[in-house]
């Protein structure tokens, strides 16, 4: 199957705290996990974030072939975050080998 989102990260805002001069931790992640795979894959792969507050819908869900979870004591406070969570691995394509949890 064709994924338009190779990557998803889902996180909770809180977990990303960008200053005036730094960007949050999980920006510089996303940076670094696309350099990476674009070295390994030879060419650039297409990873979106998403927190908490950030609206994908289940139909979207069905095009993520990755979902990187940032499991922290926010995300599991979140219900959007673990609805998100939830959506992904109950999708009629998902498997648990395609999540791969960060904490």
């Amino acid at each position: 199957m064709s994924y338009t989102i190779d990557v998803l990260i889902l996180f909770a805002d809180q977990d990303n705290h960008p200053t005036e001069t730094e960007r949050g931790w999980l920006e510089d992640f996303k940076k670094f996990l696309e350099g990476m795979l674009a070295q390994v894959l030879g060419e650039t792969p297409n990873i979106l974030l998403k927190s908490d507050n950030d609206a994908v819908s289940g139909a979207n869900l069905k095009d993520v072939a990755v979902l990187v979870p940032v499991l922290s004591p926010a995300f599991m406070s979140s219900g959007e975050c673990l609805d998100t969570l939830e959506e992904f691995l109950v999708s009629e394509n998902a498997v648990e080998s395609r999540v791969f949890k960060v904490l």
